[in-house]
């Protein structure tokens, strides 16, 4: 008997079956139905820059502030889309080892059928020919009605082998029956396992989709204060909105500067802890090629605050199953996938998302690796950024805590990395220490 996920379902509508994992994994998002424009992250910054803007008393630094906290508002708000895509490609993983589970649960179940159907056949046959034989006889009669003595010890071992072999095949066929049972009922559950997982997956689209809308909100409302602040600076401080939009523009240099300072002290730190020494690479002249040039524009900057108890940084461990061979085929085949869009749970060839590109790159160089950022990271060697080498995988996770990666990126050499980045961008390639997203950074790879 074979056991299908049901295939005709609409999970979307059976997402209560996983609503508790998703809230239980602490990611608070905008309902399916859209974004309001109270629920996304990032709204209470962008509430406090409009008031300043509008505030008759409010002063240059308090403006200035404000803009820096428009940074943060959008960091909220990506990070929250991110970290939904990032659930999301997990679930999918999910359902894929779950289907996988079922395809072999139904063959071994197709198997034990055949092998009990094969011993009842022995059964028969093995019954069949004591009965032809005489084994149907009880042993005393047999001997009875023997020959003489000798005849009557014959019959005696004839009918006790025969014997002995009919109670062998009735053992097998016990245990054919009963791992014939054992897996009809894996097979059963691996179904009921494939379909939740195929409903969970649903219902972290679903939120993963919201999230995108909600994002996009926040960058449209956060876009519309920063130029109201902007214009209100300019008028404070008696200049024109261009001139004010370049002394914005230079003030975030400066934040920038000193998110790279922080990143880089970060992966000093993690490498000091495993007796690495602080070099850190830099983009470099080299032999390798030039990576292909990319349209899609440089992320919007962002800020975060720094907390007020960082985490320890991770400290490089373990060994590795790959090559530096299949590291560099690795970069190489995500370097041919530059410029191609992403989108949600996409794993090629046209589309992907970040976690599918590094997957597939590294499938391509013959290794799998798991499907999600956090799942990728979970499972692969900890190496210091001073031991970079192509094909490492770099993460990013909210406040650099390794518990909450949402973003995965390829090491590609020359200090640069290739990445399918977020949804309505093209995926390219950029320095690693580059501003976007360099708050979050892990400051150890991941080697597979």
């Amino acid at each position: 008997m074979r056991f299908t996920a049901l295939a005709g379902l609409r999970p979307s509508r059976v997402a209560a079956l996983c609503v508790g994992a998703l809230v239980a994994s602490g990611l608070a998002l905008a309902t399916a139905g859209g974004a309001n424009a109270y629920d996304y992250p990032g709204q209470d910054q962008i509430d406090a820059a409009r008031a300043a803007v509008s505030s008759q008393a409010s002063t240059v630094a308090q403006l200035d502030a404000a803009v820096a906290e428009l940074e943060k508002a959008l960091h909220d708000a990506e990070a929250s889309q991110l970290l939904a895509a990032d659930q999301y490609a997990q679930a999918q993983g999910d359902l894929e080892n779950a289907q996988a589970q079922l395809v072999t649960a139904n063959q071994r179940a197709d198997e034990a059928d055949a092998a009990l159907a094969t011993a009842r056949a022995q059964l028969a046959y093995v019954a069949q020919a004591a009965y032809r034989e005489g084994g149907g006889m009880g042993q005393l009669g047999a001997v009875v009605t023997a020959d003489g003595f000798e005849d009557a010890v014959t019959s005696s071992e004839v009918i006790s082998r025969a014997s002995d072999e009919m109670a062998t095949v009735v053992q097998r066929v016990q245990a054919a029956e009963l791992v014939a049972t054992t897996m009809r009922d894996a097979a059963v559950k691996a179904a009921d396992r494939a379909t939740a997982a195929k409903a969970s997956a649903s219902d972290a689209y679903d939120q993963a989709e919201s999230a995108a809308r909600a994002a996009q909100q926040a960058f449209t409302d956060a876009d519309t204060v920063r130029n109201d602040a902007v214009s209100a600076l300019a008028h404070l401080r008696g200049t024109t909105v261009a001139l004010e939009q370049a002394r914005q523009d230079g003030l975030a240099d400066v934040r920038d500067a000193q998110r790279r300072a922080d990143a880089k002290k970060a992966q000093d730190d993690a490498d000091a802890s495993a007796g690495g020494g602080s070099h850190n690479p830099a983009p470099t002249k080299s032999d390798d090629p030039k990576p292909p040039k990319s349209d899609d524009p440089e992320p919007t900057k962002t800020e975060e605050p720094k907390p007020t108890d960082p985490p320890k940084p991770p400290a490089p461990s373990g060994d590795w199953k790959s090559t530096a061979t299949q590291g560099q085929k690795a970069a190489a085949k995500a370097l041919t996938l530059m410029g191609l869009p992403y989108r949600l749970g996409g794993t090629g060839p046209t589309y992907y998302d970040c976690s599918g590109l590094t997957m597939m790159s590294w499938k391509s160089a013959g290794l799998s690796i798991q499907r999600s950022s956090q799942m990728q990271y979970n499972s692969t060697t900890h190496v210091s950024f001073s031991k970079l080498r192509k094909g490492d995988l770099l993460f990013y996770g909210t406040d650099r805590n390794a518990k909450k990666i949402y973003h995965v990126a390829i090491y590609v050499g020359n200090g640069l990395v290739a990445e399918a980045t977020k949804p309505g961008s093209l995926s390219v390639v950029r320095a690693y220490d580059a501003p976007w997203r360099i708050d979050d950074l892990i400051p150890v790879a991941g080697r597979p």
